[in-house]
């Protein structure tokens, strides 16, 4: 379970497109899938799994109000990885968004099952979410927001080509990227830290 005693600060980061050629292959037996109807109530376990949401009946609410309510955009944008059972562990969206009146792409939701992390899995949804965007608009500005809480998803983020925003924002959210990353620095071993931080801009 992800550690929400870590103080929470607003992370922004976007996507520098340097690291397109990273290619990873799913493990035997496992596939990935886009949304169909009803896959919401395996993303909403998923979510109230780690924590993100108290209870499956809020998360499913969360899901049709802000995703449904955009039925085909859903189907085509959100991602599952599914396993021999064909039961969903992973799950990731790219979304739309309006940022300074243009629109932008946003990284939204990755998760994956706390019993198949640390197997990559969480790289390759990624990495198939990034395609999607790049062959939709390779232009559009990719965006993700996060927290310290989320360091682990931060390390996979800057692997896959992101860079934490050090004044930058989209949305409304408030970039608070000074204080996070003295959170950050407790967090992680001195090579992680400089790995991560080196790449801000």
């Amino acid at each position: 379970m992800i550690n929400r005693n870590i103080q929470y600060k607003n992370i922004i980061m976007e996507y520098n497109r340097k690291n397109q050629n990273i290619r990873v292959n799913l493990p035997k037996g496992f596939k990935l899938k886009k949304y169909q109807l009803g896959d919401e109530k395996y993303w909403a376990k998923l979510e109230t799994d780690i924590g993100d949401f108290d209870n499956i009946e809020s998360a499913l609410k969360y899901f049709k109000n802000n995703y449904m309510i955009e039925l085909e955009k859903i189907k085509n944008n959100c991602f599952f990885i599914i396993n021999e059972e064909k039961t969903p562990i992973a799950s990731c969206i790219l979304w739309y968004n309006i940022s300074k009146n243009k629109p932008i792409f946003t990284i939204d939701w990755l998760v994956v099952d706390e019993k198949y992390q640390g197997n990559g899995f969480g790289k390759i949804i990624l990495l198939e979410v990034l395609k999607l965007a790049n062959t939709l608009n390779k232009n559009s500005p990719i965006f993700l927001h996060t927290q310290p809480w989320s360091y682990k998803a931060i390390n996979l983020y800057n692997k896959c080509g992101f860079s934490i925003l050090k004044d930058k924002t989209f949305s409304n959210y408030l970039n608070e990227y000074e204080e996070a990353v003295k959170i950050l620095k407790d967090l992680y071993s001195d090579e992680t830290y400089y790995n991560i931080i080196k790449n801000a801009i």
